[in-house]
């Protein structure tokens, strides 16, 4: 431990003592604060007082002195955050569609694996955001303008499908499951997309 004192120049200094201090640590404002308060107290005029006051006095400043030898806090520096590593959510993740997609029969174009340890939420397991792409569309039957694309997003399995029989297998007698027929695959890959988007698609188990 050291006895803190000031300098002329008003700067620190240290001064080794063999008197036994705290553990505490002040800054160095305090203890310039409390090195004044003890210079003063040692020259207090005590030439009128009596032996046991003297005494006394002296047991003080011997306290206060043994008190103030602290050792004076340092800056410590600020630790450098290190994110922890994110692990990936879902096993296998969810597929993007892409070219190899287009093998699927037309019926399935769009559908989703659901397999795998999925994000569990209070009732429904639910799928994190990861968008739907676009994939060729099949040739529309004869004389019709438009083909059905049925989006899924709250069943025994989520996606878009062209299939209505296939919407109706993975909604129907499911509590709270959601489905909607849309006249293109680009606005069906939208509203799923949304939905997505806004953690709104979930495969009830």
């Amino acid at each position: 431990m050291t006895d803190l004192s000031l300098t002329s120049s008003g700067t620190e200094r240290s001064v080794p003592s063999a008197e036994a201090g705290t553990s505490a640590n002040v800054d160095t404002t305090t203890a310039a604060a409390f090195q004044t308060v003890l210079n003063a107290l040692r020259t207090f005029d005590l030439s009128s007082a009596d032996r046991e006051t003297v005494a006394a006095f002296q047991t003080v400043l011997d306290a206060l002195t043994s008190f103030g030898q602290v050792p004076v806090a340092t800056a410590t520096p600020a630790a450098t955050f290190v994110a922890p590593p994110v692990a990936p959510l879902l096993a296998p993740p969810v597929p993007q569609l892409s070219a190899g997609m287009a093998r699927l029969p037309p019926a399935v174009l769009a559908q989703l694996r659901t397999s795998g340890p999925w994000i569990v939420g209070s009732l429904y397991i639910v799928i994190p955001p990861q968008h739907l792409s676009a994939i060729p569309d099949p040739p529309l039957p004869a004389g019709e303008d438009f083909q059905y694309w049925y989006c899924i997003s709250k069943g025994t399995f989520v996606g878009i499908t062209l299939d209505h029989g296939l919407a109706s297998l993975g909604t129907v007698g499911v509590s709270g499951a959601t489905w909607k027929a849309h006249k293109s695959q680009a606005q069906a890959l939208q509203a799923f997309n949304q939905y997505l988007d806004f953690h709104m698609v979930s495969v009830v188990p």
